[in-house]
């Protein structure tokens, strides 16, 4: 006897099998599995740490330290891919997934494969300075980091150094939004 949502299934792989410009929108419970905490709801980071004492523009703006401690204690460099992650990429290999868009700023859907992923709320992987604007890799920032924290930017000297994530009090990135957009209105199928 077939289960609703076994059929629920079949309907899903039929419609992707014949799908040509599908997206899958992600957020942190993709991630989950692989080791990274969800924030929100039970057991979620923010109902450990206040979110606008740790994450918040204002907030960094003023004590910076803070968060690149509490970045450095809770971030999961060390995040794989799981098998959520690597069946986007089949999908996206078989012509059958357009693009990812996704809240998360972990890197996996990349570090899986995914070829077309749009990060709503930024990368963890940079970092940008706010006084001179200059880029930087997150792993070069994070060994400075264990030396002196906050850390300071190697172009400026300045102290704002910050992850391209979105914090709280910030806009999502413009382009990534327009560009989200673009392809949701454009998917024959959205999961």
């Amino acid at each position: 006897m077939t289960t609703a949502t076994e059929t629920a299934l079949d309907q899903v792989a039929a419609l992707l099998r014949t799908a040509r410009s599908a997206i899958a929108f992600t957020g942190a419970g993709i991630s989950v599995e692989s080791g990274i905490p969800h924030f929100r709801g039970e057991g979620g980071l923010w109902t450990k740490f206040d979110p606008y004492k740790v994450a918040h523009i204002d907030t960094f703006r003023k004590d910076p330290a803070q968060y690149w401690t509490y970045s450095l204690e809770h971030r999961r460099a060390d995040a794989e891919p799981n098998p959520a992650h690597r069946a986007l990429v089949e999908l996206e290999s078989r012509g059958h997934l357009r693009a990812v868009i996704t809240q998360n700023t972990d890197g996996l859907h990349q570090k899986a494969g995914n070829r077309q992923v749009i990060e709503l709320h930024g990368s963890s992987k940079s970092v940008v300075c706010l006084d001179c604007e200059a880029r930087f890799p997150r792993a070069e920032i994070d060994r400075r980091n264990r030396e002196h924290c906050p850390p300071s930017c190697p172009s400026c000297g300045g102290q704002f150094l910050k992850p391209t994530v979105v914090l709280f009090g910030e806009a999502l990135p413009e382009a990534a939004l327009r560009e989200a957009q673009v392809l949701a209105m454009a998917a024959d199928v959205p999961l």
